[in-house]
């Protein structure tokens, strides 16, 4: 797996040492945008802050006059104040970059320049060599565990696109079935 952190073992092991559960949140986000747009003038808002995306996207409401997140988890609270912080000070692409869904050849530095600005650890959301190589946005437990599945599923794909695009149950069961390679 590319998402190898220096302490070696399993994927799960090298999971485990990583402060942030969630780094992208997956659900429908517009929901709650639709929501806190309906809300009018001087809506407040308070929310999960979990991966800081729907805090974000809801940081841009001209409506929205008080957004309050809260997290259980420390580090879900420092990638939410990261992102906030990269709407205000990096454009779309520079943001992506940082995040790490585009190369960016300066992530250990930036990262360390946002963190240090919002008064954060350098390692508030792990460590330092993991989150310059692949990003904030897939340094999670989650995202470890996706990786995780997407390298284990990889020479399944086309048997796993036709098994969910049928619609019968028994059909499907037919192709889980213990002697298929899904039922393996």
């Amino acid at each position: 797996m590319d998402y190898v952190c220096d302490n070696g073992g399993s994927w799960l092991e090298q999971a485990n040492v990583l402060p942030v559960a969630f780094a992208q949140v997956r659900e429908d986000a517009r929901l709650d945008y639709e929501v806190a747009r309906s809300l009018g003038e001087g809506a407040r808002v308070a929310m999960v802050a979990s991966g800081g995306c729907t805090v974000a996207l809801l940081a841009g409401l001209a409506n929205v006059a008080y957004l309050h997140f809260v997290d259980a988890n420390p580090a879900q609270l420092a990638l939410t104040r990261l992102k906030l912080r990269l709407l205000e000070t990096a454009g779309p692409e520079e943001r992506l970059a940082v995040l790490g869904h585009a190369p960016h050849l300066g992530r250990a530095a930036r990262l360390a320049d946002e963190l240090a600005a919002l008064d954060l650890p350098r390692d508030a959301l792990g460590p330092i060599p993991v989150l310059s190589r692949i990003g904030p946005d897939h340094a999670g437990r989650f995202e470890f565990l996706f990786a995780a599945l997407r390298e284990a599923l990889h020479g399944c794909m086309q048997p796993l696109d036709v098994l969910l695009s049928l619609g019968d149950p028994a059909r499907q069961a037919d192709r889980v079935a213990p002697q298929t390679n899904l039922g393996q």
